[in-house]
């Protein structure tokens, strides 16, 4: 199930992903009508024992957002 979320001011869907606990995201960000950006984040450990791995995801994407050059 897709769940839409905001990153950074733009729109954004995450989508757990695995089986049962598995501690995994898919996280696809719109920066533009034709650009994507893709975040995946495994965690080693069951959901729980570590942090939300959509969370991480948003966290790393946030990141990687800001460094890109404004548009023009």
């Amino acid at each position: 199930m897709f769940i839409p979320i905001d990153v950074a001011g733009f729109p954004a869907v995450v989508e757990k992903t695995g089986r049962g606990e598995l501690n995994s995201c898919s996280l696809t960000t719109g920066l533009g009508p034709r650009q994507a950006l893709t975040a995946q984040w495994f965690g080693k450990e069951p959901l729980g024992s570590n942090p939300d791995a959509c969370e991480l995801a948003k966290q790393a994407s946030t990141l990687a957002i800001r460094k890109l050059p404004p548009a023009s």
